[in-house]
């Protein structure tokens, strides 16, 4: 059985007590969504919608935290405004595409699509993250979305 909300904590313990930064958490935290959708798209292949809503709700959690860290009332340059903006609009239509995933005409496609789209934002999350040097431990909080892109 694949536990990846398992590894989704222990994946930020890691981050946290290795000294890794906040992109690293994120980019982190995508790769792990991106995982769930894969194994629920497997799920709804396999007919076991019950496994395929487990990984959903994983999901959610995970689009949760992630909305969690764009903070909207703090002040930032119009382009970290817009892509702010992006990011909270692609994590919010992912949720609700996978709210209705049973009633779209192709739940696979739909899966797919949503992946795809999580990919390139955790590419360029991974991208971001690399050069980054290893902050403190006083820093273990989840940042807001400006501290991350500056």
């Amino acid at each position: 059985m694949n536990h990846t909300y398992t590894r989704a904590a222990s994946l930020y313990k890691n981050t946290q007590s290795s000294g890794a930064g906040p992109r690293e958490l994120v980019a982190g935290l995508l790769w792990v969504l991106i995982r769930n959708l894969e194994m629920g798209k497997e799920q709804y292949q396999l007919r076991q919608l019950d496994r395929m809503m487990q990984y959903n709700q994983k999901s959610f959690h995970l689009l949760h935290t992630l909305l969690s860290c764009l903070k909207a009332d703090t002040p930032m340059p119009k382009e970290v405004q817009q892509l702010n903006s992006y990011l909270r609009s692609t994590y919010r239509r992912t949720f609700t595409r996978l709210v209705n995933i049973l009633t779209s005409k192709d739940p696979a496609a739909e899966f797919d699509s949503c992946i795809a789209t999580l990919k390139t934002i955790h590419r360029a999350w991974q991208a971001k993250a690399e050069p980054t040097a290893s902050l403190s431990s006083e820093t273990a909080s989840v940042p807001s979305f400006t501290e991350m892109v500056l």
